[in-house]
C-alpha cells in the first residue's frame, strides 16, 4: 500500500495510529486558540443560519404549521451545545495551563502577556459563570421547580458575549501572526 506523507515518520518508517493520535492531541493542546475559535464560528454560524428560520418560522406557527419554527429551534440548539462545548474546552485549556506553567509571575510581565492574560481571564471568568449558571438552573429547576430570574440573566449574559470575545481576541492574535512579519521584516 502507497504511503503519504502523513503516514511517514522521520526515519522513513510507518507511523503507528498511536503516534499519530499522540501527535494529534499534542497539536491540539498547543494550539488551543485555534480550537476555541472554530467552536466559537460554529456558535455564531448557527445562530446566524437559525435567526431567519425563527423569524419566519414564529409567524408560520401562529397559522400551525411548525416545521420551519422546529428548524430554527434545532439551529438554536446546535448554537447552545456549540457554546457549553466552547465554555468546557476554555475551562479545561486554562486548568491545563494553570496546572503546566502555573500563575504568571509579576516580574516578567509585558503588555503583550498581561493583554493575554487578561483576555484569558474574561473568558474563563464568562465560561465559569455560564458553566455554573447552567448548573443552576438544573438544581433550580428540581429543587423548586422553577428557576429565578436572575439566574437566567447570569447563563444569557455570559452565553452570549462568550463566543464573541473568543473570536475577536483569536482575529487579533491570527492578524499579529500575519502582520508582524510583514511589518517588521522578521
Amino acid at each position: 500500500m502507497p504511503s503519504t506523507i502523513a503516514d511517514e515518520s522521520p526515519d522513513g518508517g510507518q507511523t503507528s495510529p498511536e503516534s499519530r493520535i499522540g501527535r494529534l492531541s499534542a497539536w491540539l493542546s498547543g494550539h488551543p486558540l485555534h480550537i476555541e475559535a472554530t467552536v466559537a464560528a460554529a456558535a455564531i454560524g448557527l445562530t446566524i443560519v437559525a435567526t431567519p428560520f425563527l423569524s419566519f418560522g414564529i409567524f408560520v406557527a401562529l397559522e400551525g404549521e411548525t416545521a420551519i419554527l422546529a428548524i430554527g429551534v434545532a439551529f438554536i440548539a446546535g448554537s447552545l451545545l456549540s457554546v457549553v462545548g466552547l465554555a468546557v474546552t476554555i475551562v479545561g485549556h486554562t486548568y491545563s495551563d494553570i496546572r503546566q506553567h502555573g500563575f504568571p509571575a509579576s516580574a516578567e510581565l509585558d503588555l503583550k502577556s498581561v493583554v493575554y492574560g487578561g483576555t484569558r481571564a474574561v473568558e474563563t471568568v464568562a465560561a465559569v459563570g455560564l458553566l455554573a449558571g447552567l448548573v443552576s438552573v438544573v438544581l433550580a429547576s428540581v429543587i423548586a421547580g422553577s428557576v429565578p430570574n436572575l439566574i437566567w440573566a447570569v447563563v444569557v449574559a455570559t452565553a452570549v458575549p462568550l463566543p464573541l470575545v473568543v473570536l475577536a481576541h483569536a482575529t487579533v492574535t491570527f492578524g499579529r501572526t500575519i502582520l508582524t512579519p510583514l511589518l517588521h521584516g522578521n
